[in-house]
């Protein structure tokens, strides 16, 4: 802020003008960034949902038995989560594997 002098008055209402602007603007742009991720996150959540609900049909409509294979389709299931050799489901498949770490 420049100084105070006769040549350069500080006008009070002026400064007040630009504060209350900047923290209007500051306030703006909060409610902008919260929206945004808030549509993110939705999106995001509605596109998961979305491709598990997929893959989960996909899965229902096959048959018990493949035509040519000897493996059931829960045989088949178990291998499709196998990492590694180590049995897994949806919700371990992300999970660190213990090689993972050496």
């Amino acid at each position: 802020m420049l100084p105070e002098t006769p040549d350069n008055p500080i006008d009070a209402d002026l400064v007040a003008i630009v504060v209350a602007l900047s923290d209007e603007r500051d306030a703006l742009l909060r409610r902008v960034v919260d929206a945004e991720r808030t549509g993110y996150a939705l999106g995001y959540s509605d596109a998961m949902t979305g491709q598990q609900r997929a893959d989960d049909q996909l899965w229902a409509g096959l048959p018990p038995r493949l035509p040519g294979n000897h493996m059931t389709l829960e045989q088949l299931n178990q291998l499709r989560w196998t990492l590694r050799g180590q049995a897994r489901t949806r919700a371990t498949f992300a999970d660190p594997h213990p090689a993972d770490r050496r």
